[in-house]
């Protein structure tokens, strides 16, 4: 009878190239394909299949990595948000998401390791601290510098091989900016894993540019930032090619930023939504443009390392969407319906009498008696308070507009169904409609608005997958870990609770007439 190794050499892939791309939504990506911008995804498209995902809410970038990096929602992974409640702590009091040591599940890159295959992470989002033991890391929080700006090297602007000066828009000077806003070159050190690899990339490759100027959009020239930007996407691919021509590798998982930073910049304008004035409206469109046009060279010098036995995918953690309208100041919110008060004459909260505040993106924290250090809420009250407060989201109305902006209002208990569970999930959970938030965040995760959207980015070609389908049954991000495992002949990580997408697979039952052919042989 077969072993189980007997199997894994039966298995439709024996490599994964996994391609992050923040803040991509599945709209938007495919509308840039059509538009004959993206060859190189449009490859992968054609040749496999591809799904608007599913992702976690609130649309942010540490639970949606994290739960497509691990195969679990955010209740169970615990990180739930840029900035997290710190449970016993006053409600004001936030923890910091970006930080791996949060992470209650077990991620694909240690699964990989753990299975004793060798993983290769290059730049991929939220994976700093490092919890690689036996692959190779480069860089991993997404932010630049692991410790800005200190220990990182400044590109000098008016040197790029264009010799094109900077273009200032407004009265801002570049030579008073932030450090930490530019272009970010190193640092040297410590940001790989082994730390000899930072080293080998200096002498063999170059330097390793971590954030290509996101902060400096608008400061300088649009030009400017995409020379920088295609400088950095070239160097993740440079990256990417020495290390796995130089070492064992079983998946390798590359990841761009840039689609985030021009949700936040260019596509907020680039769709007739918005209000913009033509030009203004052409040169954002411009941006998004050659922004995937410069994730597509990359993604195709990335695709160049594969064989018939390899699996690519294609995919991001949440959307974006354009601006139409003012975003929605949730705090001001609270502060209108009394739930919030001021010291007088301060904006410092008067714990003694405020019933309720917005704590990270979506949460709402009612001051518990008992619970909170402050709570003045007596519990005999607490479920009053919850009705209480979704009515005053439900009849707010924005004075500008006459909308009503919040499409979702829900109790604890009830935002299990947007897949928000555990202690650190608000009292109250609400969601915006697209045009009353800024690119992503507050809004439902099946949002489509103007050209793009928040659904995830997923795209899934080469071996085991089939050939130019695509997929009518859903897909969720927490489904990405278990599939690629199911197509490597892995076991699933600790804590998965998503499943694998069988409608993508060639044959989803091979690991079943693999078993069934080795005991017969």
């Amino acid at each position: 009878m077969g072993t189980n190794s007997d199997v894994s050499n039966l298995s439709p892939a024996k490599r994964a190239i996994v391609i992050g791309m923040d803040g991509a939504s599945m709209e938007l990506v495919k509308n840039v394909i059509d538009w004959g911008h993206a060859p190189n995804m449009g490859q992968l498209l054609e040749q496999g299949v591809f799904r608007p995902m599913i992702g976690v809410f609130p649309t942010l970038t540490p639970p949606g990595w994290t739960a497509l990096s691990t195969g679990s929602w955010p209740g169970t992974h615990r990180v739930m948000d840029f900035n997290i409640r710190a449970l016993g702590e006053r409600l004001d009091q936030t923890i910091w998401g970006i930080n791996t040591r949060l992470c209650q599940s077990e991620y694909l890159w240690n699964l990989v390791e753990r299975a004793g295959r060798k993983p290769i992470l290059v730049k991929w989002e939220m994976s700093w601290p490092p919890t690689v033991t036996t692959g190779i890391q480069v860089e991993g929080n997404g932010t630049g510098c692991i410790k800005p700006p200190s220990g990182c090297r400044l590109s000098p602007f008016r040197q790029w091989k264009s010799g094109r000066p900077v273009r200032l828009v407004g009265e801002r000077d570049p030579e008073t900016l932030d450090p930490s806003g530019l272009q970010t070159f190193g640092p040297s050190e410590g940001y790989t894993v082994p730390d000899e690899i930072a080293r080998e990339i200096d002498q063999e490759i170059g330097t390793f540019l971590q954030n290509p100027g996101r902060d400096a959009l608008g400061v300088i020239d649009d030009d400017t930032y995409f020379e920088s930007l295609e400088y950095h996407h070239q160097r993740l691919a440079d990256v990417a090619t020495h290390l796995t021509k130089t070492r064992e590798w079983d998946v390798l998982m590359v990841e761009t930023h840039a689609p985030d930073y021009t949700s936040h910049f260019f596509l907020s304008q680039a769709d007739e939504v918005s209000g913009a004035p033509p030009e203004t409206i052409q040169r954002c469109r411009d941006g998004v443009i050659r922004t995937y046009a410069s994730v597509d060279r990359m993604i195709g010098r990335v695709m160049e390392l594969a064989d018939d036995d390899t699996v690519i995918l294609v995919c991001s953690d949440h959307g974006g969407t354009p601006n139409q309208f003012r975003s929605v100041d949730i705090t001001q919110v609270l502060e209108e319906a009394g739930f919030i008060v001021y010291k007088e004459g301060t904006r410092e909260i008067d714990w003694s009498k405020t019933r309720a505040v917005d704590v990270g993106l979506v949460h709402i924290f009612i001051n518990l008696k008992g619970r909170e250090p402050d709570g003045i809420v007596d519990p005999a009250d607490y479920e009053a308070t919850q009705r209480e407060i979704i009515a005053a989201l439900h009849a707010y109305k924005d004075s500008e507009t006459g909308r009503h902006p919040f499409t979702l209002a829900l109790t604890h208990a009830d935002a299990e169904m947007v897949n928000l569970t555990s202690n650190l999930v608000g009292d109250v959970v609400y969601a915006l409609r697209p045009e009353f938030d800024g690119a992503h965040g507050k809004q439902l995760p099946s949002v489509s608005f103007g050209i793009a959207g928040q659904h995830s980015t997923f795209i899934l070609s080469g071996a085991g997958v089939r050939q130019g389908v695509a997929l009518q049954r859903q897909v969720r991000v927490i489904d990405v870990a278990p599939t690629l495992c199911h197509l490597l002949a892995l076991p699933t990580p600790r804590n998965v609770e998503g499943g694998v997408v069988y409608e993508a697979l060639e044959d989803p039952d091979w690991h079943l007439n693999a078993l069934e052919a080795l005991t017969k042989g």
